[in-house]
């Protein structure tokens, strides 16, 4: 079985860390590994975190000087020092797993992980590789709301190309396990990624592939914290539709994945070809003014044409 190398950023997580770290280490076999960077926890998150460490021998809490910067910045700095020493992977074929500190780990959770990523090392598929799976959606207590995530959300998985996650992302970070090459091709990550979840989506639909599992492994709490979490969907109205479509109002939502996109095609603008260079421009250019009409013009008029070549 291959190696887990499980990465955390905490910020004042005491509430419900032990649950998450219980739900974890009773799955860690012996040559498995839990990074945990804290991001400047003002709480009991560190006494916690300690205490864990010293009965857990997995469990390595990385010495920094905890500057608080914030969840894409944090995991960022994780990836990068997974990737930056190579005696943590200098094993066959190592996953290394994502996860937020209020959620809980379903048992079987790396179990299923590791054999599906085995299953696909035996294919010799090697190349950049997400693995991620649907999430039970709980409150903060636990109860279930919605026994899957991708329903309540309206998700569909099989929508991942590149062209696709370029406008919307698929993967959510506590469910997902990337590849050594993954890895390796991803860090450091733009400063302009949107999250590091997201970003690592992109990279994988560009260069490898994406897998997706239909299982639920997490329990994924709502608490009234999360910093992204599971959104209600919203039916609106012809009038709200219309007010929402050209509404001079702008929307940082779309400006956001204007910079992604922009940052993405600077990274790596040599490896791309000329019809996702000029996509990526587009999205640039229609979406950087965060005027909702522009975004709908480009949805309707440029998006299909890109995703039909695609599809070709």
């Amino acid at each position: 079985m291959c190696r887990a190398i499980v990465i955390l950023s905490t910020y004042n997580g005491e509430p419900y860390l032990a649950e998450l770290l219980d739900s974890v280490a009773a799955q860690l076999e012996d040559d498995d590994i839990f990074l945990i960077r804290d991001d400047g926890s003002s709480d009991r998150t560190m006494s916690l975190l300690r205490s864990y460490r010293d009965k857990i021998p997995q469990i390595r809490l990385l010495d920094n000087d905890r500057r608080n910067v914030g969840p894409i910045a944090s995991f960022g700095w994780l990836l990068q020092y997974v990737n930056d020493h190579p005696e943590l992977h200098q094993v066959p074929d190592p996953l290394i797993f994502l996860c937020d500190q209020d959620d809980v780990w379903k048992p079987g959770k790396l179990t299923m992980f590791k054999a599906a990523y085995q299953g696909m090392c035996a294919a010799k598929h090697e190349r950049e590789l997400l693995i991620h799976s649907d999430l039970m959606v709980v409150d903060s207590k636990l109860e279930v709301l919605h026994a899957s995530f991708f329903s309540s959300q309206g998700i569909n998985v099989e929508k991942n190309s590149f062209f696709q996650l370029v406008v919307g992302n698929t993967v959510t970070g506590c469910a997902a396990a990337i590849n050594l090459p993954l890895l390796r091709r991803a860090v450091p990550m733009s400063g302009q990624a949107i999250m590091h979840d997201w970003w690592l989506a992109l990279v994988a639909a560009m260069f490898g592939r994406i897998v997706s599992l239909k299982e639920s492994t997490v329990l994924y709490r709502q608490h009234g914290g999360n910093v992204i979490g599971a959104k209600p969907l919203q039916s609106l109205g012809f009038k709200q539709k219309f007010r929402k479509l050209f509404s001079l109002k702008k929307n940082p939502d779309i400006t956001a994945v204007a910079m992604q996109a922009d940052g993405f095609r600077k990274r790596y603008s040599q490896e791309l070809s000329i019809i996702q260079r000029f996509y990526l421009v587009s999205v640039v250019l229609f979406c950087r003014p965060a005027l909702p009409f522009l975004y709908y013009v480009w949805a309707r008029l440029l998006y299909p044409v890109f995703n039909g070549i695609v599809q070709k």
